[in-house]
């Protein structure tokens, strides 16, 4: 939900807000309506939050739809993962500058792909079925070489 609101009004604005909400709540308790009265009090002004569905946001079944993020960060990450994928053989430069948390997400984007890839080999040289796929889809390595599936 408070992805949704910053997308709705801007994230320096609901930075300033949650400033603002932190100031006025520190300390105590605050019911939905509380924040729901508090957010619309601050963004009074602005139209885009006057369609905010509140009751689905807070009382609704299921997970929302989450907006689409848009992040730098990790657009660098699939550039780079998409290159080697393509062929490209990677140097030290490449991830020179990056956080922590962006080369996680690039050599768990690596594994993932490795190991989809592993599969399909072992599927073809093992003449696997559909359905033993599904089922070897989500076991280890090691339990898939058993040659238990079929």
């Amino acid at each position: 939900m408070l992805l949704h609101l910053e997308k709705l009004v801007g994230q320096e604005r609901f930075e300033a807000y949650l400033r603002a909400h932190v100031k006025r709540f520190a300390g105590g308790f605050l019911t939905e309506e509380d924040f729901k009265n508090f957010f619309l009090e601050h963004f009074s002004s602005e139209p885009a939050v006057q369609n905010v569905d509140w009751q689905k946001w807070f009382y609704g079944s299921g997970l929302p739809e989450l907006p689409t993020m848009n992040c730098v960060l990790a657009e660098k990450v699939e550039l780079l993962f998409s290159s080697l994928k393509g062929g490209y053989e990677g140097s030290k430069e490449d991830t020179e500058g990056w956080f922590p948390a962006q080369t996680m997400l690039l050599l768990d984007r690596l594994v993932d792909y490795a190991s989809k890839l592993l599969l399909a080999k072992r599927m073809r040289c093992d003449n696997v079925s559909a359905r033993g796929a599904r089922r070897m889809a989500w076991m280890p390595p090691a339990m898939q070489r058993s040659g238990s599936v079929g």
